[in-house]
């Protein structure tokens, strides 16, 4: 809406904020816009001319979103928030929005600088475990105790490749010696129901049947 985009620039420029802030005027435009350069947040409207916000979010490549949504049309936001969006705005008929805009795109700013964090401290722990020379493994309760990350070590003594291991239908328990597995149950289900520590011994029987 061109009112709205000359009231956010105004607002912008009046209290100097520190944003830059480029304009796309049909979802095919930001599209293409997106793909030129790099952006920090994307401030989205829902009638885009040529598509909905909601159509134009899964193009934004992982840029997070600010929705921006009419008076009584929270229902669209919330709708946009399950798709990916970061957040959203109700525009009000006196503009009161303008004033909570910075805080929110601050706000948004900071949740993907932490994300991104978060994704390459993971990505450095996931590096040491995959290499690690004995059997690393993270899996959760249940079943047959599916494996969601293993190290190096697990497929070379297991015999099994790391899809194998990881596969849905397959799980630490058909690594476990038979006559070991209640044994192993039991204090798991014990770890795990006190949140504490364990130490454990239990027999690995690799795709070679040793």
């Amino acid at each position: 809406d061109q009112i709205d985009r000359m009231a956010i620039e105004r607002y912008i420029l009046r209290e100097r904020l520190p944003f830059e802030i480029e304009w796309a005027h049909s979802g095919a435009e930001a599209v293409q816009r997106l793909r030129e350069r790099q952006f920090d947040v994307v401030l989205l409207d829902y009638m885009l001319g040529d598509m909905t916000g909601l159509e134009l979010l899964p193009e934004l490549r992982g840029v997070p979103a600010i929705f921006i949504s009419g008076m009584g049309n929270e229902e669209i936001a919330v709708r946009a928030l399950h798709q990916g969006a970061y957040d959203y705005i109700v525009k009000d008929p006196d503009r009161a929005y303008l004033q909570v805009l910075p805080v929110i795109v601050r706000n948004v700013m900071e949740r993907r600088k932490a994300e991104a964090s978060l994704r390459e401290s993971q990505r450095k722990i996931d590096t040491l475990m995959r290499n690690l020379p004995g059997m690393a493994y993270r899996a959760r309760p249940g079943g047959n105790i599916p494996l969601e990350f293993v190290s190096a070590g697990c497929w070379e003594i297991a015999g099994y490749r790391e899809e194998e291991l990881t596969a849905p239908d397959f799980g630490l328990r058909h690594l476990i010696v038979a006559e070991d597995r209640p044994h192993h149950e039991q204090v798991l289900r014990d770890a795990v129901a006190k949140s504490g520590s364990y130490e454990l011994s239990y027999r690995i029987q690799p795709r070679t049947g040793t």
